[in-house]
């Protein structure tokens, strides 16, 4: 257990230290240390907020089907921000690892985005008025570039540059391919119910 600034009293009796994020007193004589009860007065218990200004650094605008809502991407993070009175931006992602090309659903609640964890790329849907995350693909393929069907039903997306898929927001789940992407490409699923159209610049 590491000891830490440890200063001794002018008569030598007591060493005050601090240990295991606590405040501890050594009564030399009695040979035996003792934690200092503490109690913070005026300190609010809980983590507060954190709040910052950012000027730059943002991409990946959306606005949400309903209009009311807008989601954009800053240094890395998602977040949310009301369209009629603007203020201050609700962040969904706090996470050490990128997100990018958040894409709304129908319902203007939850928001598909790419999360790089790790070391690929995979999709997530958040609840963006309960904050609640869940994985939508995984693995070590690079799923990106997803895209929201008219009802709601199905995301597509792109895998390794080389596949379009399609699936529902639920995880986990199996995609199906919906076939290769050569250029541009347009994929229709025969219900009508996804369209997706995805241009692939190649180098």
């Amino acid at each position: 257990m590491v000891v830490l600034w440890p200063p001794i009293a002018h008569d030598g009796s007591t060493i005050v230290f601090e240990r295991n994020y606590g405040i501890w007193r050594y009564d030399v004589a009695k040979g035996a240390p003792v934690r200092s009860a503490i109690t913070l007065r005026g300190v609010s218990a809980e983590v507060s907020a954190e709040q910052q200004t950012l000027s730059q650094g943002f991409g990946a605008l959306g606005v949400s089907p309903d209009g009311r809502k807008a989601v954009f991407v800053a240094r890395g993070d998602v977040f949310v921000v009301g369209t009629r009175d603007g203020g201050e931006a609700t962040r969904l992602t706090a996470t050490p690892d990128l997100e990018s090309e958040p894409s709304w659903f129908p319902d203007s609640r939850r928001v598909v985005y790419a999360s790089m964890r790790g070391t690929a790329w995979n999709l997530f849907v958040q609840d963006a008025v309960h904050a609640r995350e869940r994985a939508l693909t995984s693995g070590a393929a690079r799923s990106y570039g997803a895209r929201v069907s008219p009802d709601g039903k199905w995301v597509a997306y792109q895998r390794d540059g080389g596949e379009i898929r399609v699936c529902p927001p639920t995880a986990p789940v199996t995609a199906r391919r919906a076939g290769r992407c050569r250029g541009a490409a347009v994929c229709r699923r025969l219900r009508r119910h996804l369209v997706a159209r995805l241009q692939v610049d190649r180098v």
